[in-house]
């Protein structure tokens, strides 16, 4: 009798901490159909919400131009050998003022806030072509970056001189998710014109692929908390002491009443 208690109590213990594979994989589907298509090998198709970044107040950029016109005749090369003289972009890059411009030699005051880097690169080509021969224009935003907190494998504040980051990219760049993430309850803290919101959103469903905070913006924090799952099994010694503890008591008693009623 008192092992099949002690048997029956520890499996349920062992069974308590276990995390379902529901609850770790991503991108999962959510309706009969979709999982009939993938038993066909049929991809869901979903559509991507369109996305480009716009430039904004605080935001630094390096620009290469390249032109047909001889270096001697080429007054922006003086952008190179500027942007040369130090290892960081950020230091050497053209920063987006509080009224939107960024500052070119022999240009000037260029509006950029609330263009794409395509179209940011287009205005300065069409104003460096009146002073150079077949202008091209190259420009990266090097002040992107995102911070992810929690439940991942590797924490902190990551660069990408991609403008366009999704937030799986993200768990990947962080080591990906720990066994306790709760992938379901993740928060992206946003700041978007002075106003900070915080968002929940759910990487284990596939409909993340076309929510509007899929691809990241500079500054966003990322928070991945824990599944309650966690704080059980970092007290597991302890309530396995106190379960024991509990049916060792209970043996006791019942001993004592079974050698009661012998007598």
């Amino acid at each position: 009798m008192i092992q099949r208690i002690f048997f029956f109590v520890f499996a349920a213990f062992l069974l308590s901490q276990c995390v379902p594979v529901r609850k770790q994989t991503l991108l999962q589907s959510k309706t009969e159909e979709n999982k009939l298509a993938e038993n066909a090998n049929f991809s869901r198709m979903i559509e991507e919400v369109d996305f480009e970044y716009r430039l904004q107040t605080g935001d630094i950029v390096t620009i290469r131009i390249s032109s047909l016109t001889p270096d001697e005749f080429n007054p922006f090369l003086s952008l190179d050998d500027r942007q040369s003289e130090s290892t960081d972009p950020l230091l050497s890059g053209f920063l987006v003022d509080k009224e939107g411009y960024i500052i070119l030699p022999h240009i000037g005051r260029v509006l950029v806030k609330g263009l794409t880097i395509r179209e940011a690169q287009q205005k300065i080509e069409d104003l460096v072509g009146k002073t150079i021969d077949t202008p091209s224009v190259y420009m990266r935003l090097v002040s992107f970056h995102f911070s992810i907190l929690g439940e991942v494998n590797r924490q902190g504040k990551y660069p990408t001189y991609e403008d366009k980051t999704n937030i799986l990219e993200a768990i990947g760049v962080a080591g990906g998710l720990t066994e306790f993430a709760d992938g379901a309850s993740i928060k992206i803290v946003r700041t978007e014109n002075g106003i900070t919101g915080i968002t929940k959103v759910n990487v284990l469903e596939e409909d993340i692929i076309g929510s509007y905070y899929y691809y990241l913006k500079p500054n966003d924090i990322i928070m991945v908390p824990a599944l309650k799952t966690k704080n059980f099994r970092q007290n597991q010694a302890n309530n396995l002491a106190l379960i024991f503890s509990g049916i060792a008591t209970i043996a006791s008693v019942i001993l004592v009443f079974d050698r009661i009623n012998t007598n």
